[in-house]
Order: structure tokens, then C-alpha cells, then sequence
């Protein structure tokens, strides 16, 4: 099943590229846009569909994409049909509304201090899809659907965060202040399993699966506050995982 992604793009940046290659003189001149997918970041992008530029717009949708949940480059065509360098790798715009959802209920904010990457942040996801559908590839996101996956990607990122500082000796600052780390453990387990526990109560009003491989109830509406700022952020993971958009320049923050 293909799936309709949104990509948004900056076309300042592609202007500012455009003129640097052309001079400053030079009149941004693109008819149409070529996009790319691949499932990993790093990984071969393949192109899979062309769509005209419209000046309205600062962004471009393909109906034929693979999933969601893969990462996408666009080249653009002028009218001399001079093809341009590979954009910077982005994701679609319902992937990044969902990373941001997750963010937000895990205090997970930071983004110059982040605790995963997005890299991780989406094999959650796909993880989660997986035990709602039987199915990695997220092609599907209705408003039940996102639910269930930012709630199992919740519980994921907490398991995942006890395993990280389960190997941690308690850590002394001055002045003798002393803060043990097991601590920290026993809280995102803890936190783990009442995700859980929501987790059981929202299965049972979700129903079965049709054959498009959509849920066939309506979840109750997640109405607790799970939200644990203070011990989310693991130090060992310095450093940013936002990307660039248009050509390797700044993106537009959604």
C-alpha cells in the first residue's frame, strides 16, 4: 500500500543556493521537483515520482511513497533541464508531527540534548506499528493509530532508558552529594509498566484490524499525565539530531 507524504522544503534556502551556483543577478528558475526515498537515513534513495513546482507552495506531496516512516531527498529541475544536487535527507510531515508528539509526553525537548535520535525514534515507531498491525512499515496514521504508537513508543524509550543507566555506579558531586543511579532505573520501569497498564485498558477498545490494516475502534482518549522531565535526559547522548532542509541549509520548524 502506498502512502501520501507530505514534504515541506525551504525554498529561501534553495534560492540562496541557486543564486551562490549562478550569480546574484540570477532568477530562481524550477518547473518541477524529483523525489527520493530510502528506509534508513544514510541509506540508497531511490527516485519515485516527479511533481511540478508551484510558487504557492513550500511544500510537495507524492501518493506513491513506500511508508510514512522512511526518510526523503528531492532535486529540483530548471528549464534548461538542469537537474540539482541531492536536498538534505527530511521526513515526511505526519512522521515529524508524531516524533514531536512523542517529545512532548517523555520531556524529551531538548533537541541539542536529546536522549534519542530520530533515527531511534522512528524503529519505535515501526516497532510500535508492528505489535498494533503485524506491519514495520507505517503506510497508515489516523488519529487511533497515533495513539497506540506514541503510546508503545513511550513504553519503548522507558525500557530502553533503565537498560542504559542499569550499569551506572552511584555518582558523587562536591559537597558529598551523592546521587544513585539505580534510582533512575527503577523509575523509568516503573513508569514503563503504568504505560503498560494504559496500554491493556486502550487494546480492549481497539478492536480488530480490518484488511487495510486499520483499527476498527476508538481508543480512549489518553487523559494521564505521564510526563517525567527530570530524569529523561541521558548525558551520554550529547549533541543534535535536527537536519537540514532545501540544500544542506536550515529547515522550517514545524
Amino acid at each position: 500500500m502506498s502512502a501520501v507524504a507530505r514534504l515541506y522544503f525551504d525554498i529561501e534556502s534553495i534560492e540562496k543556493d541557486f543564486k551562490e551556483i549562478n550569480g546574484e543577478d540570477a532568477i530562481l528558475d524550477i518547473l518541477e521537483f524529483k523525489i527520493f526515498e530510502s528506509s534508513s537515513r544514510d541509506g540508497t534513495f531511490t527516485e519515485i515520482d516527479t511533481q511540478d513546482f508551484d510558487p504557492r507552495k513550500n511544500f510537495i506531496e507524492t501518493k506513491v511513497a513506500t511508508a510514512l516512516d522512511f526518510w526523503f531527498k528531492f532535486k529540483y529541475v530548471d528549464s534548461l533541464a538542469v537537474v540539482s544536487e541531492f536536498s538534505t535527507a527530511i521526513l515526511a510531515e505526519s512522521i515529524e508531527i508524531l516524533i514531536k508528539r512523542i517529545r512532548k509526553h517523555l520531556g524529551d525537548t531538548d533537541e541539542n540534548l536529546s536522549a534519542f535520535t530520530d533515527e531511534e525514534y522512528i524503529d519505535m515507531i515501526r516497532n510500535a506499528n508492528a505489535r498494533m498491525t503485524d506491519n514495520n512499515n507505517v503506510t497508515l496514521l489516523s488519529e487511533w493509530r497515533i495513539q497506540g504508537i506514541a503510546l508503545l513508543s513511550r513504553i519503548q524509550a522507558c525500557y530502553t532508558l533503565a537498560y542504559r543507566n542499569s550499569d551506572k555506579f552511584p555518582v558523587e558531586l562536591p559537597d558529598d552529594v551523592k546521587i544513585d543511579t539505580g534510582k533512575r532505573v527503577d523509575h523509568y520501569v516503573k513508569l514503563a509498566k503504568a504505560l503498560e497498564g494504559q496500554w491493556k485498558e486502550m487494546k480492549k477498545d481497539l478492536g480488530s484490524v480490518d484488511d487495510e490494516g486499520e483499527l476498527t475502534g476508538i481508543p480512549k482518549i489518553d487523559s494521564q499525565n505521564w510526563i517525567r522531565e527530570s530524569y529523561f535526559t541521558d548525558q551520554r547522548r550529547i549533541g543534535t539530531n535536527r537536519y537540514g532542509d532545501g540544500l544542506g541549509r536550515s529547515r522550517r520548524v514545524i
